[in-house]
């Protein structure tokens, strides 16, 4: 009996000892993975190792322009986003000129909701422009405009066109695969009124697109970038807009201010003459303006218009000009006459060319 306690006391401090073992193991188990994250599948229950911060590559060395930065251009009023992050484009030859898209595609982008031509240009040409394909989303975002598209998406496009024209039109930039523009070498003998108006454009422009502030300072041998003209416009009376196009390839986009009544007849004309600091006589009191006068109503520029089809035959007297009344642009108060803000109408001016661009003014 005696033995037989000593047995059983012996095995109560070893079943002791074997709980006091687990209690410690199962202590040092629960404090280890006490703040580790659980992944739940269905009635499974799944630890999931944490995932350590990244090692970024930037080299605290590197400028800090060729980092990649957050995109901050999407304004307030940008259509709402749900696809993937649009890449951003850069030329090849010169890095500085460059086109990043406004945003992601509006929700209305998605591919079940393109049942018609214009929708699906507009789709080619977004998907374009988000890998970088300037070229293609510019004709077909173009396309779409001709064929139709709604206002919320003509907003939209006529933004990324003039984007893409500042890139490719308007910069230094010359791209080998590009139609509208060409890298020319000037010839012994030429000269750059010559050179413009091979090219269908004016001077004026040939001298902004590359930095020339004398036009008699080329020489043989001098590389110009030039863009193959020339350029058209369409004025939208119901919506007070001015396109320009190149061929068929929207430009930009400008509010005008039109005749009152509906005073601009519509019909095609051609550039007939441009004046810079034009004087001006009112037609109606008589009153004479001289350039200088800061009173003169049309502005800094003339460029008179002649028609030579539709329902503006006939009539004569009709041009785009400026304005010294901005609250004028987006109405009917002119005499019949297309307005444009002071610095629209300067840069138009240089855009448009005698005998060669075409302006049609639809109702």
């Amino acid at each position: 009996m005696a033995s037989f306690n000593r047995s059983n006391q012996k095995s109560a401090g070893m079943i002791v000892g074997v709980v006091i073992f687990a209690a410690a193991a199962w202590g040092m188990y629960a404090w280890k993975y006490a703040k580790t994250p659980v992944a739940v599948t269905g009635s499974d229950v799944q630890l999931v190792d944490q995932i350590e911060p990244a090692e970024t590559d930037v080299d605290e060395n590197e400028p800090v322009r060729s980092r990649p930065e957050a995109d901050t251009s999407i304004q307030a009023n940008a259509p709402s986003t749900n696809d993937t992050e649009a890449k951003e484009i850069k030329f090849s030859t010169l890095p500085e000129a460059a086109v990043e898209p406004t945003g992601k595609s509006p929700s209305h982008f998605a591919p079940a909701s393109f049942g018609n031509s214009a929708a699906k240009a507009l789709m080619t040409g977004r998907e374009a422009l988000a890998s970088g394909e300037l070229i293609k989303a510019r004709a077909a975002m173009s396309r779409a405009l001709a064929l139709g598209v709604s206002t919320s998406d003509q907003d939209f496009v006529r933004r990324e066109l003039d984007r893409i024209s500042d890139a490719m039109l308007f910069s230094r930039a010359v791209s080998a695969d590009d139609p509208l523009t060409v890298s020319y070498t000037v010839k012994s003998g030429e000269s750059l009124y010559v050179i413009a108006a091979k090219h269908k454009i004016s001077q004026e422009l040939v001298m902004t697109l590359n930095g020339i502030r004398d036009r008699d300072s080329i020489y043989a041998g001098s590389k110009l970038k030039l863009i193959q003209g020339p350029f058209s416009a369409k004025v939208y009376k119901s919506a007070h807009r001015m396109d320009i196009f190149l061929d068929d390839v929207f430009v930009r986009s400008f509010p005008v201010g039109l005749g009152t009544d509906g005073g601009t007849p519509t019909g095609e004309w051609i550039i007939k003459s441009k004046i810079t600091d034009p004087d001006w006589s009112d037609p109606v009191t008589g009153r004479y303006y001289s350039a200088a006068d800061p009173e003169n109503p049309i502005g800094e520029r003339w460029v008179s218009l002649e028609c030579i089809s539709g329902d503006c035959m006939g009539r004569i007297g009709f041009g785009i000009h400026g304005t010294i009344d901005p609250k004028s642009i987006g109405a009917d108060l002119s005499m019949g006459c297309v307005r444009l803000a002071p610095d629209d109408v300067a840069f138009v001016f240089d855009l448009l060319v005698q005998r060669h661009s075409k302006i049609t003014v639809l109702p």
